[in-house]
């Protein structure tokens, strides 16, 4: 999967999505940028609207592996996002989607396509300085840091550890 797709769904909520994400990494052009996507509900059809730096790509996978895609392109007149739609105001009309997960990083890339991939929860929390996950692997590590020097564990026990916490976070 393209890297910048497999990062705006990190978050989950596309386990029963994998053939519309599939389809979308095929509709997409070697010229655009994924900057967020959602699992949404489109027109009846369960999907993934994936925002890039030229359009919001829809794609839903039904029976026996058939897709359908439709898109709009950005940028838009505005966005409306509450009670778990998002509606698009464009020039040809308005256009409404149900959002399952991702409609804060849906809508944020829709009103600026041009600012490239926008941050996940997941993101701030793992990364960000002040984020609080952040802190608390920053504790649970000075701890372990601790541990090792006070002599209550050993080298092979800190590097086990340690290891163990850097997988999860990794996740």
């Amino acid at each position: 999967m393209r890297e910048d797709l497999e990062r705006a769904t990190g978050v989950g909520g596309f386990a029963l999505l994998k053939k519309a994400l599939a389809a979308a990494e095929t509709e997409l052009g070697a010229d655009e940028t994924v900057n967020a996507a959602g699992a949404v509900n489109l027109d009846g059809k369960n999907g993934v609207a994936v925002a890039t730096n030229r359009r919001l790509l829809f794609v839903s996978a039904g029976m026996f592996g058939r897709t359908s895609t439709s898109s709009v392109a950005l940028p838009v007149a505005g966005v409306d996002r509450g009670r778990g739609k998002i509606t698009l105001h464009t020039a040809g009309g308005d256009r409404t989607f149900k959002v399952i997960s991702g409609a804060r990083e849906l809508e944020q890339a829709v009103l600026n396509p041009g600012g490239g991939p926008v941050g996940t929860w997941r993101d701030k929390a793992v990364g960000a300085p002040g984020g609080k996950l952040a802190q608390a692997a920053q504790d649970a590590f000075g701890e372990l840091d601790r541990m090792l020097a006070d002599g209550e564990i050993t080298e092979a026990e800190h590097a086990e550890r340690k290891a163990r916490m850097e997988k999860v976070l990794r996740k």
